[in-house]
């Protein structure tokens, strides 16, 4: 029997996404995105040059740090089914914290709210169940949506950090060992309150 790991509403969505018109998806592209050193909209992996800006960024600082004889010490990161675990009213807080209210918060929580599925085998099907947390796959607005929910997981962290969708890198330079070892450590179980605050799960190595 096949078995199914992840079922994504990739083709029932409950109604028309085109209510969002280009002027509110201007204004969400707006949105400043700085939680970590010089992301801005350069998160976006879909955009294949700003992705290949990142990676500058990143080779530039561990070349500099070389460059001066030091070491570099690096920490990758990733979120667990990132785009199917964003908690609904995690989101629909965090999109008032950052100025999203009134009917185009009213969109967004209808959008997100009351949906449904059920898997379907040889005729048998399961029961609905509701889905409390994802943003829908395939959407136009799924992925700014959890950008906009994972913004402020290095609100805390004092190395350098770089967003790559799901994905996280923590980076620092080594002048002495352990201040770098407590310094990550720390960032590590800031990261770790986030996580936990806002129901997100980290994959283990």
């Amino acid at each position: 029997m096949a078995s199914f790991k992840s079922v994504r509403d990739l083709l029932l969505i409950g109604f028309d996404e085109g209510l969002l018109d280009e002027e509110e998806f201007l204004l969400l592209q707006d949105i400043p995105l700085m939680s970590c050193d010089g992301i801005g909209n350069q998160v976006f992996d879909q955009v294949i040059p700003q992705s290949v800006m990142q990676l500058i960024f990143v080779v530039n600082k561990i070349y500099q740090a070389l460059e001066k004889g030091n070491e570099v010490r690096a920490v990758f990161l990733d979120i667990s089914k990132a785009f199917d675990k964003v908690w609904h009213k995690g989101l629909l807080t965090k999109l008032k914290s950052i100025g999203i209210n009134g009917p185009l918060l009213q969109w967004f929580e209808n959008y997100l709210t009351e949906r449904y599925q059920r898997v379907t085998i040889e005729g048998m099907s399961s029961d609905w169940a509701r889905i409390e947390a994802g943003v829908p796959q395939g959407s136009v607005v799924g992925p700014l949506l959890f950008l906009i929910y994972i913004n402020n997981i290095a609100d805390n962290v004092s190395s350098t950090c770089f967003l790559f969708a799901d994905d996280s890198l923590l980076l620092d330079e080594v002048i002495l060992q352990i201040d770098t070892a407590n310094k990550l450590n720390n960032d590590l179980d800031s990261i770790s309150m986030w996580a936990d605050r806002w129901l997100v799960t980290m994959s283990e190595c």
